[in-house]
């Protein structure tokens, strides 16, 4: 696309003084705005996903105040170029989507926010242009994975067809595709999925149909239920482990059934 630079770490976006002919709008990375002093390169701010620079060149059509380079490999998008290539969305709209993934796992606002974009993609099918067409036929099927985030503390079911990633304290009942416990997380519940990994700690069942991983200094304290079931050095089990000859892992609805009938 014309529109979107790929950047390496230190790659210049552009430079003090030269002309101003355009605006950008970070897509994914992070771009740091310097400006010469005496003692050299001083960095004036960082900037991050979906933030504007570059736009008071334009305003006041001034030569560059300072110079913007990628702190880290980035992407950007050449603001006045895209806003000519859009007819639904907005350009934030734009770059928020295309730099996610269809089944990436995200919290809940940045969920209820992609899922709105692509709804509004949906409503606007006859006025799409080309790229707008592109990025719908890329996410108009997205499952997005369900992130609960470090520090937060939740209480409930959770029924997913996708993944689910836990990084936080949580209390209830969750059946997924695939579910992710990282060390960060303290879980009691009754879990069911196709696979789980568990890096953090878990205090109730486990029902795995395809396969159970306990990694190193990870705690599981309960009954596991897996065909599959693995667990590294410095893991620590304490409970009971029934493992069935399952070949194959299965699907949602049988997960729903066996979470029914133990309640």
């Amino acid at each position: 696309m014309g529109f979107r630079k790929n950047l390496k770490k230190g790659e210049v976006v552009f430079r003090e003084n030269d002309p101003s002919d355009c605006a950008y709008i970070v897509g994914v990375g992070a771009i740091e705005i310097c400006k010469k002093t005496p003692r050299g390169q001083k960095v004036l701010k960082v900037l991050g996903d979906n933030e504007i620079f570059g736009e008071m060149g334009l305003i006041d059509g001034l030569p560059r105040s300072a110079t913007a380079r990628a702190r880290q490999d980035s992407v950007v998008y050449i603001l006045t170029s895209l806003e000519q290539n859009l007819n639904v969305l907005t350009p934030a709209e734009f770059v928020f989507l295309e730099n996610r993934k269809p089944d990436g796992v995200y919290n809940h606002e940045t969920r209820k926010k992609l899922y709105g974009i692509i709804e509004t993609l949906e409503r606007g099918k006859r006025n799409r242009s080309r790229e707008e067409k592109n990025l719908y036929r890329i996410f108009r099927d997205a499952n997005f994975g369900i992130l609960l985030d470090k520090n937060s503390r939740t209480r409930g079911k959770i029924i997913h067809s996708g993944k689910v990633q836990i990084l936080a304290k949580f209390e209830g009942e969750i059946i997924a595709q695939a579910v992710l416990i990282e060390k960060t997380a303290s879980v009691a519940a009754t879990i069911a999925a196709e696979v789980v990994m568990c890096k953090g700690k878990v205090f109730g069942e486990i029902w795995a149909t395809h396969k159970l991983k306990i990694a190193k200094d990870a705690k599981v304290k309960g009954y596991v239920h897996t065909p599959n079931f693995i667990i590294e050095q410095g893991a620590v089990f304490d409970g009971r482990c029934s493992m069935p000859n399952i070949k194959r892992p299965g699907p949602l609805h049988r997960l729903k059934e066996v979470f029914r009938k133990t309640g």
